[in-house]
């Protein structure tokens, strides 16, 4: 059963690609060092989807995260800021664990493709999401 789950999820987010508008590259802090693919897709004009596949050297091998990305246009800084909620995977050998993400990111770090994202993962107990990104798309 997890093997199918898996699989629908993998699936999920990379056909989450070919109707991505903004594809990135993501690393930073999870559960450990991770890396990994972003995708994210216009759902309505203050909200967009988001995916990410990431490896990591945590307990668990890999991170898959899906969920909204919801602009903050009053927010009092100067890149926009946008808050992130969706649930969030970690996948390992022996386990895999559900739960739910909640973040702060930061687009268009020094007028840039670049972000940032800091927030907090909560499966049994919070994690830390510490994590820059670059827009390729």
């Amino acid at each position: 059963m997890k093997k199918i789950i898996l699989a629908l999820l993998a699936l999920f987010v990379l056909s989450q690609v070919s109707f991505a508008v903004n594809m990135g590259l993501i690393g930073g802090i999870r559960n450990g060092l991770a890396g990994g693919v972003q995708v994210e897709t216009g759902v309505f004009p203050m909200a967009t989807f988001r995916g990410a596949l990431e490896a990591q050297t945590g307990d668990s091998s890999v991170v898959l995260y899906g969920g909204g990305k919801f602009s903050l246009p009053k927010f009092p800084v100067r890149e926009p800021v946008s808050l992130g909620a969706g649930i969030v995977s970690y996948i390992g050998q022996s386990n895999s664990n559900v739960g739910l993400s909640l973040s702060l990111i930061f687009n268009d770090l020094f007028d840039s493709p670049l972000f940032g994202e800091v927030g907090i993962d909560f499966i049994k107990e919070g994690r830390l999401i510490a994590q820059v990104g670059y827009n390729i798309f």
